[in-house]
């Protein structure tokens, strides 16, 4: 009798264990960071064109302007508490010199189906300008080239300076607008 008593046991531990792990399993890939969603774009966010080379959402008040370089396109944002600016050829910076930086930290993500990197730090210095908040992004292949020889890519990097620390969000979700054109 107790032989029996100890195998009708066993089928039910093995359910419970496979519904616990099943369970488990579920929780785990509901949660994780590649399932998280990006939060929404507000509806009152603007659109802007950044010279012909991608295109982003913004806070309402933002504006695009161009720099002038010998060899990439280039440009900034200036909106509510942060002003950006952009990068955009062969040979741009890749933010690692970011590293020595104070609370550095790098996020990686795709934007418009590219990988990058967003990097952040706390009280930097870059281009003669002094920003509590430092937010970057790096993106090595942001398009192909097509030439005689071989594709090669071209890349584009933004960084930014951010008064408060509730902007830098902001920036974050900018970055995450960025749209190439086809």
């Amino acid at each position: 009798m107790a032989h029996n008593r100890v195998q009708r046991k066993r089928p039910i531990m093995r359910s419970m264990y496979a519904a616990t792990f099943a369970m488990s399993l579920v929780a785990l890939l509901s949660c994780g960071p590649l399932n998280a969603a990006a939060p929404a774009v507000p509806p009152d966010w603007i659109t802007l064109d950044a010279g012909g080379v991608f295109t982003l959402r913004a806070p309402p008040g933002t504006i695009f302007y161009r720099t002038r370089t010998i060899d990439n396109s280039a440009g900034g944002f200036k909106g509510p508490g942060f002003e950006l600016e952009y990068e955009y050829g062969m040979n741009n910076d890749d933010l690692s010199s970011m590293a020595g930086s104070r609370n550095h930290s790098v996020q990686k993500t795709q934007i418009d189906g590219h990988s990058a990197d967003v990097v952040a730090a706390l009280d930097v210095s870059v281009s003669n300008r002094r920003s509590p908040y430092f937010v970057g992004l790096y993106a090595p292949s942001a398009t192909p080239t097509y030439s005689a020889f071989a594709p090669f890519f071209r890349a584009l990097t933004v960084w930014g300076y951010i008064d408060q620390e509730k902007d830098v969000a902001t920036v974050k979700l900018m970055y995450q607008t960025i749209h190439f054109p086809k």
